[in-house]
């Protein structure tokens, strides 16, 4: 390995260097290279990234790499982790739906704007819940289906679920996953739940 530096440098023991004035290498090794869990992590601000760990990174903030062409959803059953972390919860006649991970959710008073991750009076809302496009708040039907199916989550909490349906200026709809029940009409500035969909169709 070749190292050429400039300036004013220390390097201690442990390879540490302080006071650059630039350095240049067409190599490195050892712990000035970040590992593979400290570039997916992220949180390291002392390590040098390599191309592969950069690379690693940008794989790990999409969901271990995986896309949406790396799967195939005709043999993607119920219950199956899929990108961002997100399980399917339903299946049928070439539609699955995803529910973000648990780490997606939130609590909130009734999500306005939230209705389409990429529309609505606050865009991009549920896109900002997961990090990632394609994401949006059930409707009513669509959240009494989905907690038919919660044993397919992550895991849910026993409060109410906000859906996107909205009844009048005060009220919204929300499905209590304590016992199932719908409510139509829920105080809007009432505390709940929240967490974004995603539909595939295969």
């Amino acid at each position: 390995m070749a190292i050429q530096i400039s300036g004013n440098t220390v390097i201690d023991n442990s390879r540490n260097i302080t006071c650059i004035g630039s350095a240049s290498a067409n190599s490195l090794g050892g712990n000035w290279i970040a590992t593979q869990a400290e570039a997916e992590a992220g949180t390291n601000n002392d390590q040098v990234m390599t191309p592969l760990r950069v690379s690693q990174a940008i794989s790990a903030l999409a969901g271990g790499g995986m896309v949406d062409s790396d799967i195939n959803w005709s043999t993607c059953n119920v219950g199956c982790s899929v990108r961002g972390g997100g399980n399917v919860i339903y299946k049928s006649g070439g539609i699955i739906w995803i529910v973000a991970p648990s780490t997606a959710q939130v609590g909130s008073s009734w999500p306005m704007g939230y209705c389409n991750g990429d529309s609505g009076s606050s865009p991009k809302d549920a896109q900002r819940i997961t990090g990632r496009s394609g994401w949006f708040i059930p409707d009513i039907g669509m959240l009494q289906t989905a907690y038919t199916c919660r044993s397919y989550w992550d895991t849910y909490s026993s409060y109410c679920y906000w859906s996107s349906t909205e009844r009048n200026l005060c009220n919204a709809c929300s499905v209590g996953f304590c016992a199932g029940g719908p409510s139509y009409e829920d105080t809007k500035t009432n505390y709940g739940c929240v967490r974004p969909f995603r539909v595939v169709c295969y």
